[in-house]
């Protein structure tokens, strides 16, 4: 399948990362074998945290819409486009 979007890389202050982590969590136990300190917790994740999640072969961080989101955002120092034709 191709992806047929913008993709766009930012870039955080340090520690961003690290912050975003402390309120992270799986909602798949399966991906507890990838994050074995985060936390698992099944629903609602994001008003207050951020979710970790293997997605085939890449890594993804989901910020959601609360707690998680604020921090990325207030992190944010640049972004550029990223030139790709497929994934």
């Amino acid at each position: 399948m191709k992806y047929n979007g913008t993709l766009v890389q930012f870039t955080l202050k340090p520690g961003a990362w690290a912050k975003i982590r402390e309120i992270a969590l799986v909602t798949n136990k399966g991906d507890l074998n990838f994050f074995p300190d985060l936390p698992f917790k099944k629903g609602d994740w994001v008003d207050e945290h951020a979710k970790f999640k293997k997605e085939s072969n890449q890594i993804t961080t989901q910020v959601g819409k609360g707690k998680a989101l604020d921090i990325f955002n207030e992190n944010i120092i640049g972004f550029r486009k990223i030139y790709r034709k497929t994934i």
